[in-house]
């Protein structure tokens, strides 16, 4: 092996560490932002300055995960092999990459969105939606609300046996809840 080729496999090892442990730190502080705002919604009022800071830490947390995934794409772009493969690819609106694809297969995460359209469909309505945005929002977040549910034990145990993050499995069947919401509500541009 040459000089070059050792360097960039320490090169690869040491920023598919780094993505994972950034993405496993957000999902971390996501996991409890959530709950700080599950917390100030059962509080009364005085709260609204304290659930514009949690927003704005969302808003950073979202932000610092897209730059990550930015970072792997021009990685992989550049010929770096990079572990952790994307299942949803940046742009707007957000998309399935092959590899999201493939988890969906695997999941059979379209039969999942159609035979649970209208439970999750309604869910979606119960968040105050006004633009597509606000759909892809809802969906991702409807998807972890449930996660308890038995409907969502057959991805835990994709996730379990395949040794992946169960928000990667829900970011596929968000993405793909958002189309066939947005489908069936061609009035929300």
């Amino acid at each position: 092996m040459s000089k070059f080729g050792f360097i960039k496999s320490i090169g690869d090892l040491f920023l598919a560490d780094l993505k994972a442990a950034i993405i496993g730190r957000l999902s971390s502080v996501e996991t409890k932002i959530d709950g700080l705002n599950k917390d100030m919604d059962k509080l009364d009022g005085g709260v609204s300055e304290i659930k514009n800071e949690v927003k704005s830490l969302n808003c950073r947390t979202f932000k610092l995960e897209s730059a990550a995934i930015e970072i792997q794409n021009i990685l992989q772009m550049a010929g770096a092999s990079v572990c952790q493969k994307l299942s949803i690819g940046p742009g707007s609106p957000l998309k399935l990459m092959p590899y999201g694809e493939e988890i969906a297969k695997d999941v059979d995460a379209y039969k999942f969105v159609e035979v649970n359209k209208d439970f999750l469909f309604q869910s979606i309505e119960n968040k105050n939606h006004k633009t597509p945005y606000d759909v892809q929002e809802a969906s991702m977040k409807v998807l972890r609300e449930y996660l308890s549910n038995p409907i969502m034990d057959a991805f835990k145990s994709y996730a379990f046996s395949k040794g992946i993050r169960i928000d990667d499995i829900l970011d596929v069947a968000g993405i793909i809840l958002r189309d066939e919401y947005l489908k069936a509500h061609p009035e929300i541009k």
